[in-house]
């Protein structure tokens, strides 16, 4: 794979762990930093978390949003469409951590098979909301992009999925 497909693949699972394109949290988690990692189970046998790092959880995002603006190289006239998706990809990881929170903090509560699937279907409502929030927010950028930027971006959103899952950002096809 040369250089610039590394680099646009790599940029495309970074936008897409940011809350991008239909799929809110897919970065491996071994790649974040100060996030929640298991300690030894206690006496009942459960494991104990750390909580995650607010501020740590930020700065990635940040990183991120930084990420995407060098690899598409926007230009000053691209800022304020640019910003508009920036802030999108922050609402997402707002909302993200919130609803982490909120399950984190029930996770002790037993739940039943009905229980469980109405969090998969909260999940999943949240990764579209995420989506589309993403979406609306990038099609005016897609427009303000020059050809070259254009085809980073296509790039980036082709061919890394696969049935619900990623190529590990390899493109087939």
């Amino acid at each position: 794979m040369n250089a610039f497909k590394t680099s646009v693949s790599a940029l495309a699972l970074v936008a897409l762990a940011a809350g991008g394109i239909g799929a809110a949290t897919l970065a491996p988690a071994s790649a974040q930093t100060n996030q929640t990692t298991q300690a030894a189970p206690d006496k009942a046998g459960h494991h104990q978390h750390r909580k995650f790092d607010p501020a740590a959880r930020a700065r990635m995002t940040e990183g991120r949003i930084a990420y995407v603006k060098t690899v598409l190289g926007i230009t000053p006239a691209q800022e304020q469409a640019f910003n508009s998706l920036a802030d999108a990809m922050r609402a997402n990881a707002k909302e993200r951590m919130a609803a982490f929170e909120q399950w984190r903090a029930n996770r002790d509560k037993p739940k039943n098979a009905v229980e469980r699937l109405e969090m998969r279907a909260e999940i999943g409502k949240l990764r579209v909301a995420g989506a589309e929030r993403v979406l609306t927010a990038f099609k005016p950028l897609y427009a303000s992009l020059t050809p070259d930027q254009q085809k980073i971006a296509d790039h980036m959103f082709a061919g890394h999925f696969h049935r619900g899952g990623m190529h590990g950002g390899h493109h087939r096809g």
